[in-house]
């Protein structure tokens, strides 16, 4: 899906939530307001600005929940039951919250009114939006892009499911925000380190590639000296002579990465990923093993089982390990697998035993 193709949906979402909480506001008008009115006269639906107000909050928690809940991330072969259950939950979940914002104080008739009005406003959000999705996708798409599992393109597979990509993309931004805010003084520290140890700027930026090929600058703190590979592209050895000396503490702690929260943000990487590659080690890979193409179907990661099983790849026998154990995250990514990565990546880091 395009940019302006999920423009069109997002837009669409917010006219389904719109239209949802206006038919839900004129129920209520009609079976609670209306009875409790002392005169016995109310026009049907009377715009002001709490109105305008609520509309507005309850669309902005709609397509918090769409996104939480994977709506956002659609493939050319989008499942009519992946739809179904993203939409169901994000309505529930949106319906819910606004329950307990905006209803859960109203004078009301009875406490039934109060379930009645919560069921009301899952419905209709959850028939309008999935409805229109369903007419949308198959406008956008083709037909549907909405098929049957059985004959569903096997590369076209996601192993991790949609609700569980979006939680990491949001889980990807809150931890390079807090962790760039929180490691904000030692990143003035290493600043000022890097440029008494040696001579240059103290960030180097490389290019690696990313997810479908994309080429983008990672971002590091410079840990060898300038120059270090004016000779052409060299692995890292035991003792190179061409890191720094504080160089080495950076990268026996892992702290020359710690820019790559950036990258993070910016989208090129996620928190967990198979490590980025050059596109010349790339090519040298590929020409043993081509299945490493299938590592470039999703973002590179901060932190991998490369890293925890082998270390730092030092010569190409170590990335033929680390490819294996790559391939294995990807056919086995869930949001447990990221958590214990994150969880052993972070013993190593405690513990000083990075190269």
């Amino acid at each position: 899906m395009t940019n302006r193709q999920l423009a069109k949906y997002i837009f669409f979402d917010v006219l389904s939530a719109l239209m949802a909480w206006l038919l839900s506001y004129l129920y209520r008008r009609l079976t609670n307001d209306f009875p409790l009115s002392s005169t016995g006269e109310m026009s049907y639906i009377a715009f002001s600005f709490q109105l305008g107000l609520s509309a507005i909050g309850f669309v902005a928690i709609v397509l918090f929940f769409n996104y939480l809940t994977g709506s956002y991330v659609v493939t050319a072969h989008r499942l009519r039951i992946t739809e179904f259950f993203s939409s169901f939950v994000s309505a529930f979940l949106s319906a819910l919250t606004i329950y307990f914002i905006f209803v859960i104080d109203d004078e009301v008739v009875s406490y039934r009114s109060y379930y009645q009005s919560f069921l009301v406003l899952w419905t209709l959000l959850f028939a309008i939006t999935f409805v229109v999705r369903c007419v949308l996708l198959r406008h956008m798409l083709g037909p549907v892009s909405v098929m049957d599992i059985s004959i569903r393109p096997l590369q076209e597979i996601v192993p991790m499911p949609a609700w569980q990509q979006a939680v990491k993309r949001l889980f990807d931004i809150l931890v390079s925000v807090f962790s760039l805010i929180i490691l904000l003084p030692v990143c003035l520290y290493l600043i000022i380190r890097i440029r008494l140890d040696s001579e240059g700027s103290a960030f180097y930026s490389q290019e690696r590639i990313g997810k479908n090929g994309k080429p983008f600058m990672i971002l590091k703190f410079r840990s060898m000296y300038v120059d270090a590979e004016i000779a052409g592209p060299a692995l890292t050895m035991p003792d190179d002579a061409r890191i720094t000396p504080f160089g080495r503490v950076m990268r026996k702690y892992r702290l020359d990465e710690i820019p790559q929260f950036v990258n993070i943000l910016k989208g090129d990487m996620s928190v967990v990923g198979p490590r980025p590659e050059r596109r010349y080690y790339i090519n040298e890979i590929e020409k043993v093993a081509p299945q490493y193409n299938e590592l470039l179907s999703v973002r590179p990661g901060l932190l991998s089982w490369g890293p925890i099983k082998v270390g730092y790849s030092d010569s190409t026998d170590k990335m033929m390990k680390r490819l294996e154990y790559d391939l294995d995250y990807l056919n086995n990514m869930t949001l447990s697998t990221d958590i214990r990565i994150i969880i052993l990546s972070v013993r190593i880091i405690i513990l000083g035993k990075g190269q």
